[in-house]
């Protein structure tokens, strides 16, 4: 059986990463949902012609419906629809080109210190 040895609520078509508490779910194929990650940025925010920077969390969370496709969710949670959703492999792709950008912007990049 997969799914977490420590919780005894999940089935078979359960990732290994779902925090979600299965008991009460409608019949069918089930949500699935990592713990959530809050991640502290500060955002550049344009209005009238000005930026201001704006401090801000975003959050991070993996998703699959039941044995579907597992989409990563990237956004500000009191900013409904300003959202990322990417694939596993879309999101490491990012992840390796915004580390070699704040690299090169914060004037560190070699390419040992560039992860990819």
């Amino acid at each position: 059986m997969r799914g977490h040895p420590h919780h005894p609520l999940h089935d078979a078509t359960c990732p290994s990463w779902c925090v979600v508490d299965h008991r009460h779910d409608d019949p069918g194929e089930p949500w699935h949902d990592s713990a959530t990650t809050f991640v502290p940025v500060l955002l550049g925010v344009r209005s009238d012609g000005a930026e201001r920077p704006v401090d801000t969390e975003l959050a991070l969370v993996a998703t699959r419906h039941g044995t579907g496709r597992t989409w990563l969710l990237v956004g500000e949670p009191e900013r409904s629809g300003q959202h990322l959703v990417l694939s596993p492999e879309s999101a490491a792709r990012v992840a390796s080109a915004l580390s070699g950008l704040a690299a090169a912007t914060l004037g560190t990049a070699t390419d040992e210190s560039v992860e990819r």
